[in-house]
């Protein structure tokens, strides 16, 4: 791999780190110094992104990110927005930065760990490809790149992470249903 990518401010997690939030805190801490790649594929499948991109950035900038990871964010944050826009537009779009810089990565073959499943039909959400391609043109294969829809590996399973967070920092060892309520 001939190119280094400079880690963007948003994968620094020491605010969250030395946050006031105990939660936030000590998930952070874990995150930066306990997990691996297997947790922080579940991290993103589950990460809760009205809680901020900067976890998000950490992972997908670990040299040892797996594809399949690199992928569930990318699809994350949604492509499809970019469609029809142009460029001068698109940068407004939420999630733009990391979206690109996702794509800048993979395409330079930064993600090489590749030991987790990703398809992106079970693991985001279903896209009606040929009906974008009718309207969109070759654009689609541009920004929702065919490579980029699926890698083969393992599935990981886990139900004791709760908006992405693992359900020991929120004060609870086993998994809840969020719609049971408790009087």
């Amino acid at each position: 791999m001939s190119q280094i990518f400079v880690v963007p401010d948003e994968a620094n997690l020491d605010h969250l780190i030395f946050s006031d939030d105990p939660v936030m805190s000590a998930f952070a801490r874990w995150l930066v110094h306990e997990s691996g790649p297997d947790d922080w594929h579940l991290v993103a499948d589950g990460w809760n992104w009205d809680e901020g991109e900067d976890p998000l950035w950490w992972i997908v900038t670990r040299p040892n990110c797996d594809r399949a990871t690199a992928l569930m964010v990318f699809w994350g944050t949604k492509p499809y927005h970019y469609l029809g826009l142009p460029a001068w537009e698109a940068t407004d779009v939420q999630d733009h930065d990391l979206y690109q810089a996702i794509r800048a990565r993979w395409a330079a073959g930064f993600y090489t760990r590749s030991e987790i499943a990703f398809d992106i039909e079970r693991d985001a959400y279903p896209i009606d490809f040929a009906a974008h391609r009718r309207r969109f043109g070759q654009a689609v294969d541009a920004v929702m790149p065919p490579g980029m829809r699926h890698v083969s590996g393992r599935r990981l399973v886990d139900m004791n992470f709760v908006d992405g967070i693992p359900t020991r920092f929120w004060g609870v060892d086993e998994p809840f249903d969020e719609g049971d309520d408790e009087d």
